[in-house]
């Protein structure tokens, strides 16, 4: 309860409990409920009981956060139990695990703070260059631009690359000429072993130290021109915070992660094909309830 404000829920707590390993249709009817309730302007804090189970001292100290966030931020005011809201109620809290809240931790303010740990992307500087003309660079200059480019930011896509050549000079549009003689220039530094290529992304000669980076606003973030490997650490990344999530849950915080802000069907589909292959693979594992977790932490 807030102390401050008589009769107003300051945070609540939502537990997943037998019925959610028993009933096929009990982790929909919790979503439901949830977004019903938060249509309404409540908002709910999960505790998850394997979580609770495995990691007692960690999900006690992420709840205790959650209060804490909750007295620190609260803006709720007085509570008005109306008509509407006791109807809700009485639709969604026959659960005796349920108990809601009007302010607690919502999904924005857990992908903000997960976002926060991240560094962010930063584009290469190209300082040093010979000339201001593109078509006056030599092959040498050329390719000294795209290593200086890959050591910086690799892994980059081929045409993320290529944009950052094309604004660099101000090319105001990429011909055939300008793409073949950069593509050829890649194959000429790969050849030479300063990069190396894996399905169109460009990899430095040597082990990056992290490859998860959020894109910002002035950067372009398309899924398309971020590599596998980087998706596989944000969804570890996730999981290594937040314990077991659900899987859409999942896909909203790893693209929000990666600095994607509208999830498409199409940034869907790539980050759960991930997510059901390292299912595949035994990295991951989906738990009784639905939630996907670390294989070796559910054995």
């Amino acid at each position: 309860m807030d102390q401050y404000n008589h009769g107003c829920y300051l945070i609540g707590i939502e537990c997943d409990g037998a019925q959610y390993h028993s009933s096929p249709v009990a982790c929909d009817r919790d979503r439901l409920s949830q977004q019903i309730l938060e249509n309404l302007g409540w908002k709910i804090y999960r505790v998850w009981s394997t979580d609770w189970y495995r990691h007692p001292v960690e999900s006690g100290n992420k709840l205790l956060e959650a209060i804490e966030s909750a007295k620190t931020n609260n803006i709720t005011g007085k509570i008005g139990l109306d008509k509407n809201v006791e109807m809700c109620q009485d639709e969604v809290m026959n659960d005796s695990d349920m108990v809601v809240s009007y302010c607690c931790t919502s999904q924005t303010e857990t992908s903000e703070k997960l976002q926060n740990k991240i560094q962010e992307y930063r584009i290469c500087p190209l300082c040093h260059i010979p000339t201001e003309d593109f078509m006056e660079l030599f092959r040498f200059q050329l390719a000294q631009i795209i290593i200086e480019i890959v050591k910086f930011e690799g892994p980059i896509h081929t045409e993320e690359l290529i944009q950052r050549i094309k604004v660099r000079f101000g090319v105001s549009s990429v011909g055939n000429n300008i793409r073949s003689k950069i593509q050829s220039v890649i194959k000429y530094t790969e050849n030479s072993k300063n990069i190396f290529i894996k399905n169109d992304f460009l990899w430095p000669n040597f082990e990056p130290k992290d490859i998860l980076r959020r894109r910002h606003e002035v950067l372009s973030a398309k899924i398309e021109w971020i590599c596998d490997e980087e998706i596989v650490q944000a969804i570890y990344f996730v999981l290594n915070n937040q314990y077991s999530t659900g899987q859409e849950d999942l896909v909203v915080q790893v693209s929000r992660i990666l600095g994607i802000k509208r999830v498409s069907q199409n940034v869907r589909n790539i980050i759960q094909n991930i997510i059901e292959s390292l299912i595949r693979d035994n990295k991951l594992a989906k738990l009784p309830n639905e939630m996907i977790y670390f294989q070796e932490s559910v054995k």
